[in-house]
C-alpha cells in the first residue's frame, strides 16, 4: 500500500471534490463546508491549526462568541460527517482508490489509499467489471442499446491491418485499455401519486411546457403529480459508440475494462491505454483530457449551439457547427476524434482516445470513423500528403454525422489537425 506521505496534493484535492459533488452530501451544505474546510487545511499543511472553534467560525458561520461547552454543533456535525463518509464509500463509490476518513476524537482528516483489484474483460465472454454493481450498470446500458439497435454501421467481422496500425498500443498484447463511458446528469420527469413526495426528487414543480412535453409520450392520471429527479445515464449515441468500440476490440481479441466516468479519476488514467466517450461540456474527465488539445466542444454564441472548434480567444477560429434541426428532416452534426499520448513521460507508448460530442450521435460518428478501414485508409493518405508516413502520435479528426435526430445514418471526414508528427 502506498504510504500517506506519498499522496500528492492534487490527488487529495480530487478525492475531496469527488465527495463534495456526491449524492451523499447533496442536501447538506454544512457538511460540505465542514469537509472542505478541514481537508483544505490538511492539504495546505495546516492540519495542526484545525480546532473545534476554527471549524465553528470558519466553516459553520458561528462567529458571535462561540462557546464549545454550550454549543455542540461541531461535534454533532463531525459525527454526521463520519457516517456520511462511510455511506459514500460503502454505497455510492465503493471503488474509490483514495478515501477520506475523520478519526474519532479528531478533526484532522486522513487520506487513506485503498488497493483496488481490477477485473479485465475477456473477448470470449460478456464484459465483466470491477464490481457487480458497476457491472450491472454498464451491462444494462450496453445490452439495452444492443437490443434497441444492433446495426452497428461498420460491423467488424475481420480485422483490417489498417485498424491495427491506427489503434497501435491500444491493441497490443499487453494493451488492456479501459473504456470509460461518460454518464451525464439529467433531470428526469416522473409522475407520482398526488400529494406524495419522492425521497430523491428535486422539489421543483414541472412547468407547464415540461408537463406538456412529458405527456406527449407518457400519459398520466390527472391525480398524479410530476416530480423532477436526478438521473445519470448514457445517451443512445454514446452507447452505440461504446458498442462499436467494444466490438472492434473484441475482433482483435483484446482484453479491456469498462467503467463509468464517475468511478474513475483522471490520475488513474496516466500511464495506461484509455478510450473515453462523452460530452466534454458535462463530463469532467473528458473535458480535462481535451485541455491538452487545440480542438474541443464548446458553446458558440454566434450560432447559439455547441460546436467543434478551437478554444475561445483564437483569432479566426476553426469551427464546425451542427445544422439547424428541422422537423422531419435529417441534419449533420459534428463529432471529434482525438488520439494522443496518455502522458508526457519520455518513452511512454500508451495512448488515450477521446470520442467526444455535444449531441450523442456525434460520438457514434467518431467511433464509427475510427473503426472503419476505409475511413482510416483515407486518413492515412491525408497524412501521407503532409509527409507523415503512418499514423502520427497525436492528432484530431472532425467527423460529421448525418442523423435523424435519434439515429446515426452516415458519417464522413470533415477536417483534421496533427498535434505530434512522430509516427508510432
Amino acid at each position: 500500500m502506498v504510504g500517506v506521505e506519498e499522496i500528492s496534493s492534487d490527488k487529495k484535492s480530487l478525492a475531496l471534490e469527488e465527495v463534495l459533488r456526491s449524492e451523499t452530501l447533496l442536501r447538506s451544505d454544512q457538511l460540505r463546508h465542514f469537509l472542505r474546510y478541514i481537508c483544505e487545511m490538511e492539504i495546505s499543511g495546516r492540519g495542526s491549526e484545525i480546532t473545534e472553534r476554527s471549524i465553528a467560525e470558519d466553516a459553520l458561520g458561528r462567529r458571535n462568541g462561540f462557546v464549545p461547552s454550550e454549543d455542540t454543533i461541531v461535534r454533532n456535525r463531525a459525527h454526521m460527517l463520519r457516517q456520511r463518509l462511510k455511506d459514500f464509500y460503502d454505497k455510492e463509490n465503493p471503488h474509490s482508490i483514495l478515501r477520506i476518513e475523520l478519526p474519532k476524537g479528531s478533526y484532522v482528516p486522513r487520506f487513506v489509499p485503498v488497493q483496488v483489484r481490477e477485473t479485465v474483460v475477456r473477448p470470449a465472454s460478456r464484459p465483466r467489471l470491477d464490481s457487480a454493481a458497476i457491472g450491472f450498470l454498464a451491462a444494462t446500458i450496453l445490452f439495452g442499446a444492443i437490443f434497441l439497435g444492433t446495426r452497428s454501421m461498420q460491423p467488424v467481422r475481420s480485422v483490417d491491418p489498417v485498424i491495427r496500425e491506427a489503434w497501435g498500443p491500444l491493441v497490443a498484447p499487453d494493451g488492456n485499455p479501459v473504456l470509460v463511458l461518460g454518464l451525464p446528469v439529467h433531470l428526469m420527469v416522473r409522475s407520482f401519486p398526488g400529494g406524495s413526495q419522492p425521497r430523491d426528487a428535486i422539489d421543483v414543480a414541472a412547468p407547464p411546457s415540461v408537463a406538456e412535453f412529458y405527456e406527449r409520450r407518457t400519459p398520466r392520471p390527472e391525480s398524479d403529480d410530476l416530480h423532477m429527479l436526478q438521473s445519470e445515464s448514457l445517451r443512445f449515441g454514446e452507447a452505440m459508440a461504446a458498442i462499436t468500440t467494444a466490438r472492434t476490440l473484441e475482433a482483435m481479441r483484446v482484453s479491456y475494462q469498462v467503467l463509468p466516468d464517475i468511478a474513475i479519476r483522471l490520475a488513474a488514467l496516466r500511464g495506461r491505454n484509455a478510450i473515453l466517450i462523452g460530452d466534454p461540456t458535462v463530463i469532467p474527465t473528458v473535458f480535462q483530457q481535451l485541455q491538452r488539445a487545440p480542438l474541443s466542444v464548446e458553446y458558440d454564441p454566434s450560432v447559439r449551439d455547441f460546436v467543434v472548434g478551437e478554444r475561445a480567444g483564437v483569432a479566426h477560429p476553426f469551427m464546425v457547427a451542427p445544422e439547424v434541426a428541422i422537423p422531419g428532416h435529417t441534419r449533420e452534426i459534428p463529432g471529434l476524434l482525438t488520439v494522443m499520448p496518455s502522458d508526457d513521460t519520455p518513452g511512454s507508448n500508451k495512448r488515450t482516445v477521446l470520442l467526444s460530442c455535444a449531441m450523442s450521435a456525434g460520438c457514434q460518428a467518431a467511433a464509427e470513423f475510427f473503426s472503419s478501414p476505409d475511413s482510416l485508409r483515407e486518413l492515412r493518405g491525408r497524412f501521407r500528403q503532409e509527409g507523415i508516413h503512418g499514423f502520427p502520435r497525436a492528432y484530431q479528426v472532425v467527423v460529421k454525422g448525418r442523423t435523424d435526430n435519434v439515429l446515426l445514418i452516415s458519417f464522413r471526414y470533415e477536417a483534421h489537425r496533427v498535434l505530434d508528427r512522430t509516427v508510432r
